[in-house]
This record gives C-alpha cells, sequence and structure tokens, in this order.
C-alpha cells in the first residue's frame, strides 16, 4: 500500500471514480498521459486531501479513471518536477503553485463544476414535487453534460407547470377573473388542460400578474427568462453558455417554485 495514504487506498480511488462520472466535461479519458498525470496529482492533493502522490499510487489513479499507465511513472514524476509542474516531498509529489493556478483556472472556466453546481444541488434538494424534482434533475445533467440550451428548456417547462399547478391550488378565481377579461377562446380554466388555451406563455404571466399570484419583481425575472428560452430552445447563431443557463436554473427555482409551494 502506498505510504501517501492515510486510511485505505479504496477510499481516494472510489472518490476519483464518483468524480470522473460526476464531471464528464473534463474529459479525463481525452487527455495525454502527461496532462492526465498532472490532473491527477492535483485532484489527489488539492481536491481529495491527500498529502502526495508516488509513482504507486499515480498508477492507481490511471487505473481508477480507465486509463493505461505510463509505463515509467518514476521518469514522468521526475519530468513534471523538472518543469515546475510538481514538487518533491519525502513522501512524493505535489502540484507547484503554477499547476495549482492552471488547474484551478481550468476547473473555474467550467461551470457548474466548482460554481454554480453546489448551489443548484442545494436548491434542488429542497423541492418537494417528485416530478418537477425528476425534471429538474435532469435538467442539471444537460447541464454538466454541456447543453446549456436544454437544460434551460427543461427548467422552463417546469417553472410553467409548477405555476398552472399553484394557480390551480390557490388563485383560480382571481386568475378566470382577469381571464374573461380577454375575451379569448377559453374564458375559464377548471382544469390543466385548459391552460393550453392560452396560447402565449408571455400572455399567461400577464393574467398571472394581473391576479396577483406573483409581484411585478417576479414578472420582470419571467420575462427576461422566457425571452432566454426562446432563444435557447430555436435554432439560432446566439451562443448560450453555461454560466447563463446556471443563473437560468438557479434563479427560477429560487424565486419561482420555491417561493410559491404548492
Amino acid at each position: 500500500m502506498s505510504a501517501t495514504l492515510t486510511g485505505s487506498l479504496a477510499d481516494p480511488l472510489l472518490a476519483l471514480k464518483a468524480f470522473k462520472a460526476q464531471h464528464p466535461e473534463l474529459e479525463l479519458h481525452n487527455r495525454s498521459q502527461k496532462n492526465l498525470a498532472k490532473f491527477l496529482v492535483y485532484w489527489a492533493v488539492e481536491i481529495h486531501g491527500l498529502e502526495a502522490v508516488d509513482k504507486r499510487l499515480l498508477a492507481e489513479l490511471f487505473s481508477a479513471v480507465d486509463m493505461p499507465a505510463p509505463t515509467d511513472r518514476g521518469v514522468l514524476l521526475a519530468k513534471l518536477k523538472y518543469e515546475n509542474e510538481l514538487v518533491k516531498t519525502i513522501k512524493g509529489y505535489r502540484p507547484s503553485a503554477r499547476l495549482k493556478e492552471s488547474v484551478k483556472s481550468e476547473l473555474e472556466d467550467k461551470p457548474p463544476l466548482l460554481k454554480a453546481e453546489p448551489h443548484i444541488e442545494a436548491l434542488l434538494k429542497k423541492v418537494t414535487r417528485p416530478d418537477a424534482k425528476t425534471f429538474l434533475e435532469e435538467a442539471r445533467l444537460c447541464l454538466r453534460a454541456n447543453a446549456p440550451r436544454a437544460a434551460i428548456v427543461m427548467t422552463w417547462i417546469v417553472v410553467i407547470d409548477h405555476l398552472y399547478e399553484y394557480v390551480l391550488a390557490h388563485k383560480l378565481s382571481d386568475f378566470n377573473v382577469e381571464l374573461a377579461k380577454k375575451n379569448w377562446k377559453v374564458s375559464a380554466v377548471t382544469a390543466k388542460d385548459d391552460f393550453a388555451e392560452i396560447k402565449k406563455e408571455k400572455d399567461f404571466i400577464e393574467i398571472c400578474r394581473a391576479a396577483s399570484v406573483f409581484n411585478n419583481d417576479v414578472k420582470k425575472i419571467l420575462d427576461e427568462k422566457l425571452g432566454i428560452r426562446n432563444t435557447a430552445g430555436h435554432p439560432s447563431t446566439v451562443t448560450v453558455h453555461p454560466s447563463k443557463a446556471a443563473n437560468f436554473i438557479e434563479d427560477l427555482v429560487e424565486n419561482v417554485i420555491l417561493k410559491f409551494p404548492l
């Protein structure tokens, strides 16, 4: 067993397997052996908290991410030390200040890895409605898989459905009063399917505001997010960054789903 471990060797290896599964956007399997070795040393010391990594542990870390280990790991580690990527200690190698800064920048450039995802995960734990929770979890997986457009569209579907349920449970009379003023095909809602007769979500939001389902601040959030959803949901040349999708999820879960419980 490697001298760098304070506990069972299986503990960091299982943690690394879980980390790889949770963060496919890092594409560890596409890295060169040299670059993967640098990342694994960083992960072991800076993220998992090991004291250092020696050549024996490095082989185990490569195996944990299903990648073949370098044949001469001692030479590779020494070379990385020479290149100022690692620092040698009595018990093995640790990332240098240069490597720490490099990997930290890489991780922070891949939201929601270090920034948004923990907050999103904490918010989703507060969602109690099972079907909404399932949809939002899928939206989070879309975000993690670098599919921000899909994450936005799925989140919007949940939010609108949540508002339908909220109106039916708490504000149906007020909503129908405002709806009747529109002289549309549908003059009253009695079941969720009736909302489909309100063709535009913008109109639904306006009626909700008029019926005091929510205040003007929430309406502004919904109007803004509807515009983002329309951009994400239709082919265009506009780039939708993961950070925008992360903010989309956070804002709507926090300010709509959690603030208007069923």
